[in-house]
């Protein structure tokens, strides 16, 4: 009659202390990341000084001799004096940080110089 509960009971007990063994193993910090996702959030876009964008943009050719400030925080250069049409060239800085290079017109050539200046900009 012991020996009937004996193995139910010696089952019960290494269970118990394997559980136990692998909550302490896992819980160490060495089993774990040391970067989690509160560290890892969204990169800032850097921001852009208004000289160093036309000094790049200068250095491809793309001589952006005019500013505006359309709104609050966002200052737009140019090739040609505002108001911009639909084709113009244009780099617009926003306050955010970053910037965006348009350009709509047909001229390949003006569209490499841009992708250039623009690839340069960001390294």
């Amino acid at each position: 009659m012991l020996a009937e509960g004996f193995p139910v009971s010696l089952g019960v007990i290494v269970g118990i202390v394997v559980a136990v063994t692998c909550a302490f193993a896992l819980s160490m910090p060495m089993f774990h990341s040391p970067i989690d996702s509160t560290m890892l959030g969204s990169p800032k876009a850097p921001h852009y000084a208004v000289s160093k964008v036309r000094n790049v943009f200068a250095d491809y050719g793309i001589p952006l001799r005019y500013k505006s400030h359309p709104a609050p925080g966002v200052v737009v250069l140019g090739v040609t004096p505002p108001p911009y049409a639909d084709t113009a060239l244009t780099v617009t800085l926003p306050a955010s940080g970053g910037f965006e290079a348009h350009y709509a017109g047909a001229n390949a050539r003006v569209r490499a110089r841009l992708a250039a200046a623009a690839a340069a900009l960001r390294r």
